[in-house]
């Protein structure tokens, strides 16, 4: 008797006696998705892949452009020119004051062969980078260090300078023609 009991209470309820609630017909229509969100479904897919396009060929430009030898001697001068800005500033700290010029800094800071710009022409014992030496209580927007060596051929700006501030940067600034 109770066990009927509780079959037809559930039946009532709308489940069925595996336990499962039966869903009737108006119930499914409001849970399955209208026909205006459907269209949209082929509209979103499209979308994402021409996006992953776009930025497949926008990473494959930007390797390349990066690959030139240009670029690559330049980012290779950034990464020097930083290292030996790095060097000043651990000397600076240890000794209070920054030294008189570069070649101070070898070998207790730095190597000799990052004092030289890989776009300098000339012999790789020279220093490639133009110093000023500043005080410590100098602003930190002031530039210690620049490189002159890097020329670009076919364009509006006959090179770029790069180059140190004390603060620890490293800034690019465009030449202009004369």
């Amino acid at each position: 008797m109770a066990k009927s009991l509780i079959v037809d209470f559930a039946r009532k309820l709308g489940y069925d006696l595996t336990g499962r609630r039966e869903l009737e017909k108006d119930q499914l229509q409001e849970i399955e998705t209208p026909n205006s969100q459907r269209h949209w479904r082929p509209a979103l897919i499209s979308c994402s892949v021409f996006t992953v396009f776009i930025l497949l060929i926008l990473t494959l430009v930007l390797a390349s452009f990066y690959r030139s030898p240009y670029y690559r001697e330049l980012a290779q001068c950034r990464i020097q020119i930083q290292a030996v800005g790095d060097a000043l500033g651990r000397y600076a700290i240890k000794n209070d004051a920054y030294p008189e010029k570069l070649t101070d800094l070898v070998p207790d800071y730095i190597s000799k062969e990052r004092l030289h710009c890989p776009n300098d022409n000339s012999s790789p014992d020279t220093v490639s980078f133009e110093y000023t030496r500043l005080s410590l209580d100098a602003p930190d927007k002031a530039i210690l260090l620049r490189c002159h060596h890097h020329k670009i051929k076919k364009s509006k700006f006959p090179g770029v300078v790069l180059h140190y501030s004390k603060d620890g940067t490293v800034g690019l600034t465009p030449i202009k023609e004369k």
